[in-house]
């Protein structure tokens, strides 16, 4: 039966409120096409289970190391390291962790199990107008368990958001508009081959889909992390808001500034932080950018800003 389809859960997030209207529960899913250089889900980004280490919450008991059959944890003079390099995610060690300092990201779930779980929030969907959201890592990178998540959950009588990058098949995402009533879609930038230095690929395939989702009348609010002096240039804003005028005047548009929130998980990861010193752009230039938006008939609002103070 399809309910029994799996895929690869990072994590299912309750309460949540950023990731479309009213309270909602956001299912991530592991694995994303994109390398985005300000990603803020990195454990998001592979396709495969990782073991993340928090260092601040570890204790130096050395119980990881007497569980590990494969020595992948070391304590030398109460300096404690982690080659996962050697990790055959045996997770004993979590097991013997009661610190919490390792913790899995990414477990086999099936739809069936993702979707009980997601209904049993049912009644604050109900009082707010909420829902389930597919997000990530990237959907579309798990076409078959998403297709029954959104099955499923429309069967449940519940709102259902997509989170995406727009990076996939047309044919995935056409097949999930019926059981989609939101898509919330990412506009990194205007330029191909500013995309490609900034995420690894163009957005050739991105915005085609994107306009194909639009012609096929599907709800979609644009989402535009920005972050200073990467993708935050007038001119880039300028030709994006000219091109999706010509799309459909009056879309959507969410700028989201660059938040750090994301930057402990790397060290956690094992791996470097691309970006030096990142920040979000300056509250004139987010101003200036919205403005711009506006002005080219987009219904355009800043995260963390009153829209009567982004616009003037």
């Amino acid at each position: 039966m399809t309910e029994t389809v799996s895929g690869l859960v990072t994590d299912i997030q309750h309460f949540s409120i950023h990731d479309g209207p009213g309270i909602r529960t956001t299912v991530f899913l592991k694995g994303c096409p994109l390398k985005c250089q300000w990603c803020h889900n990195p454990e998001c980004i592979s396709f495969k289970p990782e073991v993340l280490y928090h260092d601040e919450f570890c204790i130096r008991c050395g119980a990881c190391v007497d569980a590990c059959p494969h020595d992948c944890h070391t304590l030398d003079n109460g300096h404690k390291a982690f080659n996962r390099n050697c990790c055959q995610l045996t997770l004993l060690c979590l097991e013997r962790c009661w610190a919490e300092a390792l913790e899995l990201k990414g477990r086999a779930a099936s739809a069936q199990e993702v979707i009980g779980e997601v209904a049993e929030d049912r009644i604050f969907y109900e009082k707010t107008g909420g829902g389930v959201t597919i997000s990530g890592g990237e959907p579309l990178a798990q076409p078959d368990f998403t297709r029954v998540l959104l099955a499923q959950a429309k069967k449940e009588g519940l709102h259902t958001v997509v989170d995406t990058s727009g990076l996939g098949d047309w044919s995935v995402l056409e097949s999930i508009i019926g059981d989609t009533d939101l898509f919330l879609y990412d506009i990194k930038c205007h330029d191909p081959d500013l995309h490609k230095q900034l995420t690894g690929v163009n957005n050739r395939l991105i915005k085609a889909n994107l306009e194909n989702l639009l012609r096929c009348g599907a709800d979609v609010i644009l989402r535009m992390p920005l972050v200073d002096s990467l993708n935050d240039q007038e001119d880039e804003m300028v030709s994006l808001a000219k091109w999706l005028r010509a799309l459909q005047p009056g879309l959507v548009l969410h700028l989201l500034p660059y938040h750090k929130y994301g930057e402990q998980k790397y060290e956690s990861l094992g791996l470097k932080y691309s970006l030096l010193q990142p920040a979000p752009p300056q509250p004139d230039k987010l101003l200036k950018l919205a403005n711009i938006a506006e002005a080219h008939d987009l219904k355009t609002t800043i995260k963390g800003m009153e829209k009567s103070q982004a616009l003037r």
